[in-house]
């Protein structure tokens, strides 16, 4: 069975790199710049995993988690919050929201591993 994973950054060059990552490392990967298109995905989709950017326009990262942890097909999946602000609120606004685990960027394939 193959892992899907849905990455969602509005960064485009960060999403470009991210996603050559996981697909380096043999995941099948859904990678969308606009998290309000994300959460339409998650209600048509099973993903095996998130990795969601934490600071977005429009929908953040801690409203997508939470949307997804609302669905009734992914709301048990690990969800990764990608973010480059190492600071205590972000963490515990992930938390409230339901991340499983936070990763600094830029992000390292050595990490995602």
């Amino acid at each position: 069975m193959s892992f899907k994973l849905l990455l969602v950054d509005d960064n485009l060059e960060d999403l470009k790199t991210a996603k050559g990552m996981l697909q380096s490392l043999g995941y099948e990967v859904l990678a969308l710049s606009d998290s309000r298109q994300a959460a339409g995905r998650v209600d048509r989709e099973k993903f095996s995993g998130a990795f969601i950017d934490a600071h977005m326009p429009e929908l953040d990262g801690c409203g997508l988690v939470g949307y997804i942890r609302k669905s009734s097909s992914n709301n048990s999946i690990p969800i990764v919050l990608l973010t480059g602000h190492d600071d205590v609120e972000t963490m515990r606004a992930g938390f409230r929201a339901g991340v499983t685990f936070f990763m600094c960027k830029p992000l390292e394939i050595d990490r995602l591993a």
